[in-house]
């Protein structure tokens, strides 16, 4: 009895057949007889049929005594519902009896409001001009007492007086003349606060610092801060006295040593103001130093695109000079040994770059700060690397001239040497302009070098057709045939 599974009598899909024959199956596999178990199975049945019976009578019972009970409820229920629907349209009756007879009344009393809402702006905008005029009338005093942190005060307010009138035609004149105020607390301070700033006094830039917001005039502050840290780097780069190819790298008429000092004196600086401008400007102070470099840098961009330019600007020969007389520097001083400067002060700059990146790294400096900061650092070459392949080009047809010499009327094997010993030349001076390319631009002015070394090999392959038709006149090949010649090639 155990092995059949009564409870597959409630699914809605029960097949009588179906669960007969499974069940007599299961009869056959055990060790009881098939009648046996049948006979066990109809009487398991017939006593769950009479506790299903029992069940259901008592079900039924339990319902008969309930049902009047929860018709009464459903009826009470229904009761309070009427009585609550009746309530509710007699109250929304007297709203709108209440609405209608107090429209009028709302209706004053918003204008009312209105009204006195319109006194209070007027008594407080009385106040003001009276304030203002008061105000106004004691700068002058405040002004010849000296007393810096009350001058501040008395504008502040002077500037809050007359925003509160900003919308008033007549007053427009006052705010002119708080400009002029500022301007003068302004000139009051300015010599203090260079001198702040040339002492690095901590404590006293901080009170400027204070005061120039307190009158709103922060950016005029940053303006003179960087203004006063302008000068040394000024004299710094104006130091410079113009290259000379014959000067010491390390001296003054040197670009490659001017820039090199250049650049570590300025990062000598930073270092020395970092931990001022932390003090001073709390925790921006990287974004400030940042600033005042893009400020700097930028100050002196069009003077060094200028050295830059003239650098590879040869000046013009006024009279020919004898190769012996020249020397060995001022003979390499061609447009190639030109250009070869000017990358090698691109390395110097890479390496300036560098460095300033580490000041400013990018979890403790503004992204747009940094990127103004490299096109800053970089700005002079730019124009130097759009023109490169033109550049490069001069300078690779001038090396080729130079390394290329005239024609020996009647010396062939010179000759053949000559242009022998040239092919290695020219593909080292071209390789040599693919590197420049590299650490200029970064490859970025490849395509215009490929043209360049085309003219360049181009005007080489000239070279030796010129050469060749010089060696076959030379010879004889290029020769008219006398008569007797032609009559024996005409009779073999």
């Amino acid at each position: 009895p155990g092995m059949a599974d009564f409870s597959q009598f409630s699914q809605p899909d029960f097949n009588v057949k179906a669960w007969v024959n499974e069940v007599l199956q299961k009869g056959k596999a055990g060790d009881d007889p098939l009648d046996v178990y049948a006979q066990g199975l109809v009487m398991k049945l017939q006593m769950l049929s009479l506790e299903l019976g029992n069940s259901l009578e008592e079900a039924s019972a339990t319902a008969v005594v309930n049902i009047p009970r929860s018709m009464r409820e459903v009826e009470r229920v229904k009761r309070d519902c009427n009585t609550l629907q009746v309530r509710m349209h007699s109250f929304q009756e007297k709203l709108s009896q209440i609405e209608g007879g107090t429209h009028n009344a709302v209706t004053l009393l918003a204008s009312l409001d209105k009204v006195k809402e319109r006194m209070t702006q007027t008594m407080a905008s009385l106040k003001s001009v009276s304030k203002l005029t008061s105000l106004t009338q004691q700068m002058d005093q405040v002004f010849t007492e000296g007393d810096l942190p009350r001058i501040a005060s008395a504008l502040e307010e002077l500037h809050q007086t007359i925003r509160t009138l900003q919308h008033v035609p007549e007053f427009r004149d006052h705010a002119r003349q708080l400009e002029k105020y500022q301007d003068r607390l302004e000139g009051l301070l300015r010599p203090q606060l260079l001198s702040a700033f040339n002492r690095h006094d901590t404590e006293a830039a901080q009170q400027y610092l204070h005061l120039f917001d307190t009158i709103g005039r922060r950016d005029q502050f940053m303006a003179h801060y960087y203004s006063c840290r302008l000068v040394p780097i000024k004299l710094i780069f104006s130091a410079f006295k113009g290259h000379q190819f014959d000067a010491p790298v390390n001296s003054d008429t040197h670009i490659e040593g001017w820039l090199s000092q250049f650049y570590d004196e300025v990062v000598m600086m930073l270092n020395a103001e970092m931990p001022w401008a932390s003090a001073v400007f709390m925790d921006n102070y990287r974004d400030v130093v940042a600033q005042l470099m893009v400020t700097t840098l930028s100050h002196f961009t069009n003077e060094m695109q200028a050295r830059i330019f003239s650098l590879l600007t040869p000046p013009p020969a006024v009279m020919p000079v004898p190769s012996s007389a020249l020397s060995t520097n001022a003979k390499n001083s061609g447009l190639l040994t030109r250009l070869q400067i000017v990358i090698r002060m691109f390395g110097q700059t890479n390496h300036f770059a560098q460095a300033l990146n580490s000041l400013f790294p990018p979890d403790a400096c503004s992204p747009q700060l940094r990127l103004s900061l490299l096109k800053v650092i970089y700005a002079p070459y730019r124009p130097v690397q759009r023109s490169y392949p033109e550049t490069e080009k001069k300078a690779l047809l001038s090396e080729l001239k130079t390394i290329t010499p005239p024609y020996i009327t009647g010396q062939i094997l010179d000759n053949v040497h000559t242009v022998d010993e040239l092919g290695p030349k020219l593909f080292i001076i071209g390789e040599g302009a693919v590197e420049r390319c590299i650490q200029f631009t970064e490859g970025s002015e490849s395509e215009g070098l490929v043209s360049t070394l085309g003219d360049y090999f181009t005007s080489y392959a000239q070279h030796i057709l010129g050469l060749l038709k010089h060696l076959r006149s030379t010879s004889g090949l290029d020769a008219q045939p006398t008569l007797p010649q032609q009559q024996q090639h005409q009779n073999p």
